[in-house]
This record gives structure tokens, C-alpha cells and sequence, in this order.
């Protein structure tokens, strides 16, 4: 905001003419008016000086602020992704656990069957008395 086109001009043109206007005040009320419109148009100027350095002050705050935001958008995106990546993982990893435990079934399950098949090639041993043959009479 341009406080410079709200800010009204304090002139002193009307109290020095004021005199010949109006015979009510004297040279020192003149005076004093005049130093107190210049008192208060120096209090205007700092007070709008501080304003603009505000203004600027609030300008930048509100640019970081923007990056700000979009570094944690980017951030949460990439934190998303990387979720989505890291459920994936999860997904294969139990998957492989599962056929690694129905390929450690078949591995026991198989070498059951060959120390039964071992047992049964042994020499001397008797067939019907295995415990493949109890099972299946």
C-alpha cells in the first residue's frame, strides 16, 4: 500500500494567513501551530517510514513462507513415495517368505521320502516292515 496518496499534506500556508483572516491569534500561536504541523508531519513521515519497513519485513516472511510450503510438499511427496516403494518391498519380501517356507516343506517332505527309500534299498531289510509298509498295508 502507497501511504504517500492517503497520507493528506499538512500545510502551513492557512495559519500564516490566519492573521489576516482572523485578528484572534498572535504571531506565537502562529508559531506554535507551525511547529506543531511540522512536529506532526515528522512523526507522519517516521511512522510511514516504519510502515514501508514492515511492509517489506512482511513481504519477505510471507516469500519464505511459500518456499517453506513447497519444500514441505515436496518433502511429503517424496515421503509418499517412498511408502508406496517400501509397501511394495514389503509385499515381495512376504511373498519370497512364503515360498521359501513352502519350498522348506517340500525340501523335508522330500528328504523323508528319500530316508524311507534309503531304508528300503538297505540290505537286508524287509520291506513289509518299513514304515512306508505300516502305513500302507
Amino acid at each position: 500500500m502507497n501511504y504517500e496518496q492517503t497520507r493528506r499534506p499538512i500545510t502551513t500556508s492557512a495559519i500564516s494567513n490566519a492573521p489576516q483572516r482572523s485578528p484572534n491569534y498572535s504571531r506565537k500561536d502562529i508559531e506554535n501551530l507551525q511547529l506543531a504541523a511540522e512536529e506532526w508531519h515528522e512523526r507522519a513521515d517516521a511512522e510511514m517510514t516504519r510502515r514501508e519497513a514492515l511492509e517489506v519485513e512482511l513481504t519477505r516472511a510471507k516469500s519464505e513462507n511459500a518456499k517453506l510450503l513447497n519444500e514441505i510438499k515436496a518433502l511429503r511427496e517424496a515421503e509418499a513415495t517412498q511408502m508406496q516403494d517400501l509397501e511394495k518391498k514389503r509385499e515381495i519380501l512376504f511373498g519370497l517368505s512364503h515360498m521359501l517356507q513352502d519350498l522348506a516343506l517340500k525340501a523335508y517332505e522330500d528328504a523323508q521320502q528319500v530316508t524311507r527309500v534309503a531304508e528300503y534299498l538297505q540290505p537286508g531289510s524287509n520291506p513289509r516292515m518299513s514304515s512306508h509298509s505300516k502305513r500302507n498295508p
